[in-house]
This record gives structure tokens, sequence and C-alpha cells, in this order.
């Protein structure tokens, strides 16, 4: 398989969720219900400090790199980056005493440690960007599974000898983001200019403007991703909140697919009002539609036995929880596509309309849900979430709209898509992959 092949994208977030499942049943059961809630819960806390310190810059990277000018931009990025580090510590901090007011010193220490690690993954999807602007799939791939094989690693050594517990897996994470931006600096700098000014400099001011358009959507994007998850501690309890982790890896692992299948769409710049271009749009997301509803009906039947299967019996009742989640993947994987095209139309507030109906309507349903029906309440939340957001993008593109009936060919285009990429997979602007 070539290199550029978007497959190689989902292959990535695959085989990223396919090591966390490897580590996943090993820490349940070591862990119990209670503590896989807090780990889970200090964890999708440090999934979202990323997002309030990048400032739009990951969208900006990969945007000025398709311009050809990503060395700049990387250098640039990287700066601001390492300013952010002080506010980063009061985040953790202030993040770690709400979610865990009641956890021994250890685990708190781990905690901010884990949550104000947030500029190290700011700086590897930095460099992420970059490597997806010029069609360095299979180093993206390798890029996006580091912290999960080194957590895994951690865990499997940790065993034995009994180490492994809650501040013991937080630190896992924390060094695997840091191997995660050692990866990622030698990834970029292996990457080749053409048509690029190697002299060529940024203002940090005009940078900073320029990328913040970007910055409310995505923190909204990464709230929306784990808000239910962040919610479920304090408001179904530390079981319940175990039950949901397991749901929520289930159901968000195949939404790369959907980003693979954006990846296809993403390396050229879009023309304004091109028939051709609107028929692409269209059509990538009609087959991105196509994988969400076959990975959905494969999927969520199998649920009531592979959770037990996998994860032990004690979390066998969360299979309804999965089920209502795995659902959601219908509209998460063309939402991908649909929030990559916009992104190339430089249209960040269609996106910030979008991401802000799903964080409500999650927020919404957490509240009234969550004490109700556990773990499945949160699961309704996230599937909710999902139709608001694929509603809320559909409707600013009427042309898509109107092209929406699936047909037994999208389904293996769809299949196609993810392994050739889309007609306009091998053009190249500014940075050429190694």
């Amino acid at each position: 398989m070539r290199a550029s092949s978007p497959l190689w994208i989902a292959l990535g977030r695959l085989g990223a969720s396919l090591l966390s499942f490897a580590s996943a049943p090993v820490l349940a059961r070591i862990l119990g219900p209670e503590g896989r809630g807090i780990t889970a819960a200090v964890l999708a806390a440090a999934f979202i400090a990323p997002a309030l310190l990048s400032l739009g810059l990951p969208f900006w990277v990969r945007r000025q790199s398709l311009l050809g000018r990503g060395r700049a931009a990387t250098r640039n990025s990287r700066l601001l980056i390492v300013l952010t580090t002080p506010v980063a510590f009061a985040i953790g901090v202030a993040a770690s005493i709400a979610l865990l007011p009641d956890v021994n010193a250890t685990t708190l220490a781990a905690s901010i440690t884990a949550i104000a690690s947030a500029p190290l993954t700011v700086w590897w999807m930095c460099d992420e960007g970059r490597l997806l602007a010029v069609g360095a799939y299979r180093q993206v791939a390798w890029l996006l599974m580091v912290q999960p094989a080194v957590v895994l690693a951690a865990v499997l050594v940790g065993f034995f000898p009994g180490w492994v517990d809650v501040p013991f897996v937080l630190y896992a994470s924390s060094a695997g983001a840091f191997l995660t931006v050692v990866y990622g600096c030698i990834a970029v700098a292996r990457v080749s200019t053409i048509g690029e000014d190697a002299e060529h400099r940024m203002r940090m001011l005009p940078t900073i403007a320029a990328s913040i358009k970007f910055y409310i959507p995505t923190l909204l994007e990464a709230t929306a991703a784990r808000l239910t998850s962040t919610l479920a501690l304090p408001l179904a309890g530390a079981y319940a909140a175990g039950l949901y982790s397991v749901a929520a890896t289930l159901a968000s692992a195949p939404v790369a697919l959907g980003h693979a299948a954006a990846a296809s769409h993403a390396r050229t710049l879009p023309d304004e009002d091109g028939v051709i271009r609107r028929d692409s749009e269209v059509r990538g997301v009609r087959q991105s539609l196509a994988i969400g509803i076959a990975v959905t009906a494969v999927g969520a039947p199998l649920s009531p036995w592979l959770v037990p299967l996998v994860f032990g019996q004690e979390f066998a009742s969360s299979a309804v929880a999965v089920m209502v989640a795995m659902a959601g993947l219908i509209f998460l994987v063309p939402s991908q596509v649909l929030i990559t095209q916009y992104v190339l139309r430089d249209k960040a507030p269609v996106i910030t309309v979008a991401q802000l109906s799903t964080v409500a309507s999650q927020l919404i349903l957490s509240v009234i849900l969550a004490p109700l029906l556990g773990a499945t309440g949160l699961a309704i939340a996230w599937l909710v979430g999902s139709i608001a957001l694929f509603i809320t993008l559909t409707a600013r593109s009427p042309w898509i709209t109107s092209g929406l009936g699936i047909a037994p060919r999208d389904f293996v285009e769809g299949a196609r898509l993810l392994w050739k990429g889309g007609p306009e997979g091998d053009r190249r602007t500014g940075d050429t992959a190694p």
C-alpha cells in the first residue's frame, strides 16, 4: 500500500484504538469500575485541555502547508506552544482539584501532570496537520500510535510487579505524549519542500490572528468528543463512568474511517463554485455515510457478546450503551468529511455553529439522562449530539442535502475511497512527503 493512501490514516487511528483496547481490559480488571472511571475522567480532561491552548494552530498549520508555507508555520506554531506552558499548568491544577476533590496527593499530582501535558499534544497535532497536508499518511499513522503504544508497554511492564494503579496510568499517558512529540519532530524534519521559500518568515501577530478564527471550532470539537466522558463521573458516579468509558471507546474508534475519507478531499483547495468540486463533496459525504452505516450494522449487533468477552463480565451491562453510541457513527463518519471541506473553504463559523449544537445537545441531555439512565443516558446524549452535528453541517450545503441518496455502489466506492483516495488524491501543493 502506497504511503499516500488515505487508508493509512484509518489504520493509524484504528491501530491507536486497538492498542488502547489491548490495555483497556487489563486496566479494567486491575482498577475496577471506580478506578477506571477516575482514569477516564482525567484523560477526558487531558484531551480537552489542548483545545483550550491550541489557538486553532493545527488547522492553521495544515492550511499553510497546503499553500507552501509549512516550514514557517511550523516554526511559529512551536514558539506559541512553548509560551502556553504556564497556562497549561494552571489548567491542570484547577481541573484536577475540581474533578478529584477526594483523592490522595499522589493521584492528584498525576492528574495535574497528565492535564498539564496539553502543550505536548498541541505540538504533535500541528505536526500531524503538516504531515496530512503533504500526504505523508504513513507517518501520520505511526504518529497516532505512539502514545497508546507507550501506555500499553508501560501497563505490560508494570502488571506483574503490581505497579499499575491510577497514577501509574496517568504518568504513562504523559510519557506517551512526550515521545509522540519526539517522533513528530523527526517525521516533520524528513519532509522535503517544493515550491516553498526556505527563508519565508511570518510575523507572530498575523499568525495568531489567522489561526484564532479556528480556535473556537477546535475547542468545541474537542469538547464534543469527550464531554459525555468528562460529565460521566460527576453526574452518574464512578461505576457508570467506567461502563460508559467502554461504550465511548468502542463507538469512537471507527470515526477514524471518516478522517481517512476526509483526507482524500483535503489535498487541494476547493474551487469556490465549481460543479466538479461540489460533485466531489457530495460523493465523499455519500460514501462516508455508507461507511458509517456499514460499520454500525456490523458492530452494534455484536456488542452484547463482544463487551463481556473483551472487558469482562462486570462490564456486560454496558452493551446497551455501546449499541446506542455506535448508532452515532452513521452521522459522525460523514461529518468528518463535511468539517474538512468547510475548513478548506475557510468557513470556520459554520463549523462553530455545528459543534456548538453538538455540545449543547450533549450537555443538556447528559444532565437530564445520566442520573436516570447512567451509561445508557450518556450514550443517548452522544447519539443526539452526533445527529445535531450532521444536520447542522448539511443544512449549510443544500447541494449536499439533495444528493444524499445511498445506493449499493456507494458502499463499494466507499471502500475504494479508503484504499486509493479521491480523484484529487495525488495532487500535491507545497511540501512533499518523503
